[in-house]
């Protein structure tokens, strides 16, 4: 119970300090400050400011800073030396209110006066601040020193920061317009690849689904696509077709880029990378009718179901494919009713058969024409 009285008084002692008349509140703010690398514990830059300050009425401090995404505002008290002669402070970090413990080797009074350091390649220990925040862990913070020539620094490192960012904003508007459309284009050509080399080399089937003939499927590409939406390749698989293309993809440094789609923008580019398997673009379609041949008449009347079919009816005439219907004008030459079965790709013939009238199994086809081998 004691402590949360403490808790709460604590709480209270800091709301009213910034509550209190200006006038009675020094403070003093850093353009930056210093601390050690997590990894290698070498002097890295905050990229924020470090404001102290210091209230006469409650006899407190108060530190801000920016540490990552996190923001910190500590209000700590003095409570005397350690042993090793450090300066103790201590009180609350406000935004979590959790024990905090400041120790410097000079007074935090002193801080108030531009007490920083001016390099920015090691550490001065006299101007350390040994920040120990409950829960959160500690932090070494080394204010430097502010001078018009930081500022200025700071300031230009600001302006470009901000140039970079409207150019990389710039740049992945044009990666989000332009890399579906080249990715479009490149499937678009891929599959027109895979329909010539299926009829070229011919198909085989294996459990009912068709593949090309004895080819490599398998294709990596770079590509990139301009602003105009024109879309060039640069490599496919291991032969590069545009060396110039190429070496800026390798070599430039691109002014956006997104890991998860594997696409950068360089010069106003968008280069990607994609990987197809020809086989999947195989869609294969099958197809199925009747026809009946008269010999007297020597006419042919197709019809929109298989003869064998429960759905088929006399009147349910159709115009034949042209595809198909020469090939069978010039087999089918007895008279009778057959059921038609035909598979196409792209509206091109790959296969057709038949079954006479009488016959109810696929496996009495008779195969009229093929480019499986």
């Amino acid at each position: 119970m004691k402590r949360i009285c403490l808790f709460l008084m604590s709480a209270i002692m800091v709301i009213a300090t910034y509550a209190q008349n200006p006038t009675s509140i020094k403070k003093f703010e850093y353009p930056e400050y210093l601390c050690p690398d997590p990894y290698m514990g070498k002097p890295m830059r905050s990229g924020s400011t470090l404001l102290i300050s210091y209230s006469s009425k409650s006899a407190s401090y108060g530190i801000e800073f920016k540490f990552g995404f996190m923001k910190y505002s500590l209000n700590v008290s003095y409570k005397g030396k350690s042993i090793g002669g450090q300066y103790v402070y201590s009180g609350y970090e406000i935004n979590n209110m959790v024990q905090t413990t400041v120790r410097t080797s000079t007074k935090l009074s002193q801080f108030l006066n531009n007490y920083g350091q001016v390099q920015e390649d090691s550490f001065e220990k006299n101007k350390q601040l040994d920040i120990h925040i409950n829960g959160m862990g500690s932090l070494s913070v080394y204010p430097i020193k502010d001078t018009p020539q930081k500022r200025k620094k700071i300031e230009e490192e600001k302006r470009r920061e901000e140039e970079q960012k409207i150019a990389e904003d710039r740049a992945k508007s044009t990666l989000e317009k332009l890399l579906p459309i080249g990715q479009k284009s490149l499937e678009d050509s891929v599959r027109q690849e895979a329909i010539k080399e299926f009829f070229k080399n011919g198909g085989k089937k294996i459990y009912g689904k068709s593949y090309i003939a004895s080819i490599d499927t398998k294709r990596s590409y770079i590509a990139a696509i301009d602003t105009m939406s024109q879309v060039t390749i640069i490599k496919k698989n291991d032969d590069i077709y545009n060396e110039m293309l190429h070496k800026e993809w390798l070599e430039k440094k691109p002014e956006y880029k997104d890991y998860y789609k594997g696409a950068k923008v360089i010069n106003e580019k968008v280069y990607f990378e994609e990987s197809f398997d020809l086989n999947e673009y195989i869609k294969i379609q099958e197809n199925e009718c009747s026809v009946r041949y008269d010999k007297k008449t020597n006419s042919y009347i197709y019809y929109k179901e298989p003869y064998r079919s429960n759905l088929f009816d006399e009147s349910n005439q159709m115009e034949a494919p042209k595809e198909i219907t020469e090939i069978i004008e010039n087999n089918i030459k007895k008279k009778g009713m057959y059921s038609l079965f035909w598979e196409t790709l792209d509206g091109k013939l790959v296969s057709l058969s038949y079954i006479k009238n009488g016959f109810m199994e696929k496996d009495y086809t008779t195969e009229l024409y093929s480019i499986y081998k």
